[in-house]
Protein backbone atom coordinates (compact mmCIF):
# COMPACT_ATOMS: atom_id res chain seq x y z
CA UNK A 1 0.00 0.00 0.00
CA UNK A 2 2.87 2.53 0.98
CA UNK A 3 4.08 2.29 -2.95
CA UNK A 4 0.33 3.51 -3.80
CA UNK A 5 0.77 6.19 -1.81
CA UNK A 6 -1.33 4.90 1.41
CA UNK A 7 0.05 4.49 5.35
CA UNK A 8 -2.31 1.71 6.74
CA UNK A 9 -0.21 0.05 9.45
CA UNK A 10 -1.99 -3.75 8.87
CA UNK A 11 -4.05 -5.37 6.16
CA UNK A 12 -7.59 -5.30 7.70
CA UNK A 13 -6.86 -0.86 8.05
CA UNK A 14 -7.85 0.23 4.68
CA UNK A 15 -11.69 -1.11 5.24
CA UNK A 16 -11.64 0.45 8.55
CA UNK A 17 -10.67 3.84 7.06
CA UNK A 18 -12.99 6.48 8.82
CA UNK A 19 -13.62 8.09 5.44
CA UNK A 20 -15.25 5.48 4.16
CA UNK A 21 -19.43 5.15 5.16
CA UNK A 22 -19.74 1.16 4.24
CA UNK A 23 -23.51 1.82 5.29
CA UNK A 24 -23.58 4.49 2.18
CA UNK A 25 -25.07 2.74 -1.60
CA UNK A 26 -22.41 5.35 -3.21
CA UNK A 27 -18.96 4.40 -3.27
CA UNK A 28 -16.43 7.39 -3.99
CA UNK A 29 -13.47 7.40 -6.10
CA UNK A 30 -10.71 8.03 -3.72
CA UNK A 31 -12.43 4.80 -2.13
CA UNK A 32 -12.74 2.87 -5.25
CA UNK A 33 -9.09 3.62 -5.70
CA UNK A 34 -8.13 2.52 -2.04
CA UNK A 35 -9.80 -0.75 -2.42
CA UNK A 36 -8.08 -1.47 -6.36
CA UNK A 37 -4.26 -0.82 -4.34
CA UNK A 38 -5.77 -2.75 -1.31
CA UNK A 39 -6.67 -5.86 -3.04
CA UNK A 40 -3.76 -5.69 -5.57
CA UNK A 41 -1.71 -5.02 -2.82
CA UNK A 42 -2.55 -7.89 -0.78
CA UNK A 43 -2.33 -10.71 -3.99
CA UNK A 44 0.58 -9.15 -5.10
CA UNK A 45 2.35 -9.44 -1.44
CA UNK A 46 1.31 -13.26 -1.27
CA UNK A 47 -1.17 -12.61 2.13
CA UNK A 48 -4.48 -13.75 0.25
CA UNK A 49 -2.69 -17.30 -0.57
CA UNK A 50 -1.28 -17.08 2.75
CA UNK A 51 -4.55 -16.40 4.45
CA UNK A 52 -6.24 -19.30 2.23
CA UNK A 53 -3.36 -21.76 3.38
CA UNK A 54 -4.05 -20.91 7.34
CA UNK A 55 -7.75 -20.91 7.24
CA UNK A 56 -7.78 -23.95 4.72
CA UNK A 57 -5.29 -25.83 8.03
CA UNK A 58 -8.08 -24.43 10.67
CA UNK A 59 -11.22 -25.76 8.97
CA UNK A 60 -9.39 -29.20 7.86
CA UNK A 61 -8.50 -29.51 11.63
CA UNK A 62 -12.08 -28.90 12.68
CA UNK A 63 -12.86 -31.71 10.47
CA UNK A 64 -10.36 -34.00 11.40
CA UNK A 65 -11.42 -33.02 15.06
CA UNK A 66 -14.73 -33.53 14.62
CA UNK A 67 -15.44 -36.70 12.85
CA UNK A 68 -19.10 -37.67 13.98
CA UNK A 69 -20.18 -34.15 13.86
CA UNK A 70 -19.26 -33.70 9.82
CA UNK A 71 -20.48 -37.29 9.37
CA UNK A 72 -23.62 -36.48 11.13
CA UNK A 73 -24.25 -32.63 9.08
CA UNK A 74 -23.41 -35.15 5.70
CA UNK A 75 -26.34 -37.74 6.72
CA UNK A 76 -28.37 -34.96 7.04
CA UNK A 77 -27.70 -33.04 3.99
CA UNK A 78 -28.26 -36.04 1.93
CA UNK A 79 -31.51 -36.65 3.70
CA UNK A 80 -32.70 -33.25 3.00
CA UNK A 81 -31.38 -32.92 -0.54
CA UNK A 82 -33.63 -36.77 -0.89
CA UNK A 83 -37.20 -35.18 0.45
CA UNK A 84 -36.16 -31.93 -1.81
CA UNK A 85 -35.93 -34.79 -4.58
CA UNK A 86 -39.04 -36.57 -3.94
CA UNK A 87 -41.08 -33.65 -3.45
CA UNK A 88 -39.73 -31.82 -6.89
CA UNK A 89 -40.88 -34.89 -8.60
CA UNK A 90 -43.79 -35.11 -6.94
CA UNK A 91 -44.74 -31.41 -8.27
CA UNK A 92 -43.52 -32.18 -11.36
CA UNK A 93 -46.30 -35.38 -11.78
CA UNK A 94 -48.80 -33.06 -10.43
CA UNK A 95 -48.10 -30.05 -12.86
CA UNK A 96 -48.13 -33.06 -16.18
CA UNK A 97 -51.30 -34.19 -15.00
Amino acid sequence: MSRAGHTYPAPEAAIADSRWDLDEPAVTEDEKQVATADTACKWSSGLVAAWYAADTELQRAVIRDNPERFTALRVNLKQRLERASRLLAEHEGRKVR
